[in-house]
């Protein structure tokens, strides 16, 4: 069985090699520098994550993304 959940990723420029390059979408660590960082917070609905989306000050960069999570 798999349910959808929703997380809030980064969009991420990448460089291959040879001069190759491309947008990822990576969810990240908070407050991962000089300490342990932690990871956002996944959703159970898409709104749930929009509205989390909104409140952050800088979301910009972000999409919301869906995830399959499986037993």
């Amino acid at each position: 069985m798999t349910t959808t959940i929703y997380a809030i990723a980064s969009k991420c420029f990448e460089t291959y090699g040879q001069g190759d390059f491309g947008e990822e979408l990576k969810i990240c660590q908070k407050d991962a520098y000089h300490q342990d960082g932690t990871f956002p917070p996944v959703f159970r609905s898409e709104h749930s994550a929009r509205e989390h989306l909104e409140k952050m000050n800088y979301y910009q960069d972000k999409i919301i993304v869906k995830l399959k999570l499986r037993d």
